[in-house]
């Protein structure tokens, strides 16, 4: 079973989330990404982060710049986001960001997710 890192700082949609894909995945989830980074500085691995993007401390780009320079090395990552693609500053920068518009269908952001994994395993 894949190994999936969530992080939302809205707990609704945080939980939201997870019931969705617990039925896939095994899920770590945090409202904080600065714990989530905590938690991959312990030496915890996953295959896929999920993160939304408008966090009060930190954007999920930065959050997963922040992850590629300390512990994460350009695996899937898969960007929740209620901007659409104009908003997005530099996003094309990074190549390993799926970015996926909510609202959204769960059952479309799982399929995402195996999509990603697989096509990063190579």
């Amino acid at each position: 079973m894949y190994k999936v890192l969530l992080v939302d700082d809205d707990p609704f949609s945080l939980a939201a989330a997870q019931i969705n894909f617990e039925e896939e995945f095994e899920v770590v989830s945090f409202e904080s990404p600065y714990d989530a980074m905590k938690y991959f500085h312990k030496g915890n691995r996953v295959d896929c982060v999920v993160t939304d993007y408008m966090m009060p401390s930190i954007n999920g780009i930065d959050f997963c710049e922040a992850l590629s320079e300390y512990v994460w090395h350009n695996g899937p990552v898969i960007l929740l986001t209620a901007f659409g693609h104009s908003e997005m500053i530099d996003f094309k920068e990074c190549k390993h960001i799926t970015m996926v518009i909510k609202p959204c269908e769960w059952g479309e952001v799982v399929e995402t997710i195996k999509e990603q994994i697989c096509y990063h395993q190579k």
